[in-house]
């Protein structure tokens, strides 16, 4: 009889919200500091305002479909409908769910770092769409980390635990 794990992963949408926000911020603020224009900087800072969070919103929603397909093999989803909008639970504020199902012997000791890393992906992604229409320069360097992320998680999902020799009693 085959033994499986199931490992969930949740992610607060709010906190990747906050995060794409703060890095853009940050990275307007470095540029500025270089002297770029002050308002080519000030575009590059997400926002909450109304003409920034449908892009951010429909961002999120495109890189959690991708994180969907990218680890596909291990996820473990019953849905089987799809449509064009943005998703719900990160239009709300809401977690965002992944169950996966692996091998009995996964390390546990991976969840934190599978977590961290699927966060990461999320707004590093995010962000290399931001910066493709608000600061092409640095979507390169946000589509880079979003792929490091992205491996890193599958090295997470990949670990495994060494078997322990069985013991006898006789």
């Amino acid at each position: 009889m085959e033994q499986k794990k199931i490992i969930t992963v949740t992610l607060e949408s709010k906190e990747i919200r906050h995060d794409v926000m703060n890095k853009s911020h940050l990275t307007g603020q470095a540029r500025n500091a270089e002297g770029k224009d002050y308002r080519s900087t000030a575009y590059m800072q997400a926002s909450e305002d109304d003409e920034h969070a449908y892009q951010i919103f429909r961002s999120i929603s495109n890189a959690f479909s991708h994180l969907k397909v990218e680890l596909g093999e291990y996820l473990h989803e019953d849905g089987s409908t799809s449509n064009n909008r943005i998703n719900t639970a990160v239009e709300k504020g809401e977690k965002l769910k992944l169950e996966f199902l692996l091998p009995s012997n996964f390390n546990n000791s991976a969840c934190d770092s599978l977590g961290g890393m699927l966060h990461e992906y999320i707004v590093d992604r995010t962000l290399s769409e931001w910066f493709v229409i608000t600061n092409k320069q640095d979507a390169q360097d946000y589509a880079n980390l979003a792929t490091d992320a992205l491996d890193r998680a599958k090295q997470a999902l990949y670990k495994r635990e060494r078997p322990t020799r069985p013991t006898y009693d006789d």
